[in-house]
């Protein structure tokens, strides 16, 4: 979810697309031919509507409501076997992308183990362990973690790679050397990377758009 979701956001892209050819499609022919609307047209119109608010709400509820609670589930499992010591972890210089609170799932670090209450849900950027990558951290509500691009040290999960627990067993040398560690000079992943690039997104989305409006233009005309 943090790393590559390429395959699935063009997929996306490519629905909502279609859900825009749709409804252009007849747009078009009406205005092409103002004076001679057929039924077809009058009709197509509103049950394209309906269909891209549909195909709409499916994409948002699959998204937005199914994906992120199943990887959030699987966060709280994969910090719940790092600081239990179920797996051996290795810990690695972090950057905050971005917070938000939460109030709806525990929180972990390596000495407080895991804590009931309000959290953070923090996105990071983590370098060390093979390529740079993005990993989630649910973590103690600590001014430091606030602000983005501040520095922190993340204990790894071995086998989920987007789960990782905030290590505090750390000294402030600790967090200064992680925070000037030189690998940070590296290519890092970006929103637009991550997605599989917003190029091929807005292609996708074109296409999707044109293999939907062009039939029914066609048609209605």
């Amino acid at each position: 979810m943090l790393n590559d979701v390429a395959r699935r956001t063009r997929l996306y892209t490519f629905v909502m697309g279609l859900s825009v050819g749709l409804v252009f499609g007849p747009l078009a022919a009406t205005i092409a031919r103002p004076l001679d609307v057929g039924t077809g047209s009058v009709i197509a119109f509103p049950v394209a509507a309906i269909v891209v608010v549909v195909l709409a709400s499916n994409v948002m509820f699959a998204s937005l409501y199914l994906d992120t609670f199943r990887f959030w589930e699987q966060v709280v499992i994969g910090s719940q076997e790092i600081v239990t010591g179920t797996v051996s972890t290795v810990s690695v210089p972090g950057r905050v992308l971005t917070h938000r609170i939460s109030r709806g799932r525990p929180h972990f670090s390596v000495l407080g183990g895991r804590q009931a209450g309000e959290g953070l849900v923090l996105p990071v950027t983590v370098v060390g362990d093979g390529p740079p990558r993005r990993v989630a951290l649910l973590a103690p509500v600590l001014p430091a973690l606030q602000h983005r691009g501040a520095p922190l040290v993340v204990a790894l999960h071995p086998e989920r790679p987007e789960v990782g627990v905030l290590d505090d067993r750390v000294t402030s040398a600790d967090l200064a050397a992680a925070a000037h560690d030189p690998r940070w000079a590296d290519r890092l992943p970006t929103n637009g990377s991550t997605a599989g690039g917003w190029g091929k997104l807005v292609a996708c989305g074109l296409a999707g758009a044109l293999v939907a409006g062009v039939p029914l233009f066609a048609l209605l005309t």
